[in-house]
C-alpha cells in the first residue's frame, strides 16, 4: 500500500468537478447561485415600478374623489384577487388545510423570494395609501358608528380626530 502524496491526491480537481472554476464565483469561494442577480434586479423592478405607479395614481386621486373612489376600489379588488389566488395555490398543494393556513398566514410564513418580498411591501403601501385617502376625502365613520349621524361622507374628518 503507498501512502498518499501530494501527487495522488486531487483534492482541487474534485472541488471543480463539484463547484466549477474560481472564474464563477468571488475569490475562488462557493459559487453563487445562478439567477440570484437577475431576481434581485426583478424585485427591484416590481418594487420601484410599482411604488412609482402607486404614488402617480395616489397624487391623482388626491385631487378627484371620483379617481380616488376608482383607485381605491382597484386597489382593493387587486389585492383580494391576490390573496384569492394564494388560497387557491394553498388549497391545491395542501388540501383544505392549506385554506385555513392561508387564513393564518395571509402574509406567509417568512420565507420569502426577493420579488415576494417586493411584492408583499407594495401591498402593505397600498392598503396604507387607502388609508389615507379614504381619511382625505372624509369616508372614514367618526370614533362611534352607533351614534346617530356618526358617519356623514360629505364631513371632511382629519386622521387624528379618528380615534
Amino acid at each position: 500500500m503507498r501512502p498518499a502524496t501530494l501527487r495522488h491526491v486531487n483534492i482541487g480537481g474534485r472541488l471543480l468537478a463539484k463547484y466549477g472554476s474560481s472564474g464563477d464565483s468571488p475569490r475562488g469561494g462557493p459559487p453563487r447561485e445562478p439567477g440570484r442577480g437577475r431576481a434581485i434586479a426583478f424585485a427591484l423592478a416590481i418594487g420601484l415600478g410599482g411604488t412609482a405607479l402607486l404614488a402617480l395614481l395616489t397624487m391623482l386621486a388626491w385631487q378627484h374623489e371620483a379617481t380616488a373612489k376608482a383607485v381605491v376600489g382597484v386597489i382593493m379588488v387587486g389585492l383580494f384577487l391576490a390573496l384569492a389566488w394564494r388560497a387557491a395555490v394553498n388549497v391545491q398543494h395542501h388540501g383544505i388545510e392549506g385554506l385555513w393556513y392561508t387564513l393564518r398566514y395571509p402574509l406567509g410564513d417568512g420565507t420569502y423570494t426577493a420579488a415576494g418580498l417586493a411584492w408583499g411591501i407594495l401591498a402593505v403601501l397600498a392598503v396604507a395609501a387607502c388609508i389615507m385617502l379614504a381619511a382625505r376625502w372624509g369616508w372614514l365613520p367618526a370614533r362611534s358608528v352607533y351614534r346617530s349621524n356618526s358617519f356623514n361622507p360629505a364631513r371632511r374628518r382629519f386622521w387624528w380626530r379618528l380615534f
